[in-house]
């Protein structure tokens, strides 16, 4: 599972701070941006993603979202859905097919684990040649559900089978879609279904963190 990422407003991170920017503009003298989430982020929190604006000419453009569908009965925040399974399953088929959005990081946190399942170091994932990448993720309104006013949507972060990089701290990762299928995934739905079962190519490096 993916449980932590992190957004860091570094200078010398162009991309991530342009991200950062629009949402500024965007949501200027508003509620919602004054508890957006920058550095380590956890779920329930409010972050910058990118959607595919349709209303008039088709764009990408920065949105705000909360991190987490609301669980069953009550239950913990939904804040992964399994790629492969995603297209079956009620609660995230429809956005699959109109909910698809980016959710730019820096890098991502997992924890080790011994061989009895007990958990260990806290590890930091990052790319050394992509200092921003993107993860693929669904996003759906829960408009019955209490939060901000007037209600954002909500989303999760699809994972798949850890690659050779992320393999010997987690079995799971989250998808990562790569730069020249960016706008595919948010715009060509049969091309983003097949991204889904494409496993993750680019490896990631590793260090503690904290």
């Amino acid at each position: 599972m993916c449980g932590r990422y992190y957004i860091d407003q570094e200078e010398d991170l162009a991309e991530m701070r342009q991200i950062l920017e629009e949402v500024n503009r965007r949501f200027q003298n508003t509620a919602v941006l004054d508890a957006v989430r920058t550095g380590e982020i956890a779920p329930s929190h409010i972050v910058p993603v990118l959607r595919l604006h349709t209303d008039d000419k088709p764009r990408v453009v920065a949105d705000l979202l909360q991190w987490g569908f609301p669980g069953f009965k009550g239950r913990s925040l939904l804040i992964n859905a399994r790629a492969e399974t995603a297209a079956d399953k009620p609660t995230f088929r429809s956005a699959v097919k109109q909910g698809r959005v980016l959710i730019p990081a820096n890098a991502f946190f997992e924890w080790t684990h011994d061989t009895a399942g007990r958990t260990g170091r806290k590890m930091k994932l990052y790319m050394n040649d992509e200092p921003t990448f993107y993860m693929a993720g669904l996003a759906r309104y829960f408009p019955e559900v209490a939060g901000i006013d007037p209600p954002i949507a909500r989303f999760v972060i699809l994972t798949t089978a850890a690659n050779t990089s992320v393999a010997p701290i987690h079995n799971r990762m989250p998808l990562i879609i790569p730069r020249r299928d960016l706008r595919a995934w948010l715009s060509n739905e049969q091309e983003a279904q097949s991204l889904l079962y494409k496993p993750v190519q680019q490896l990631l490096e590793a260090k503690a963190a904290g």
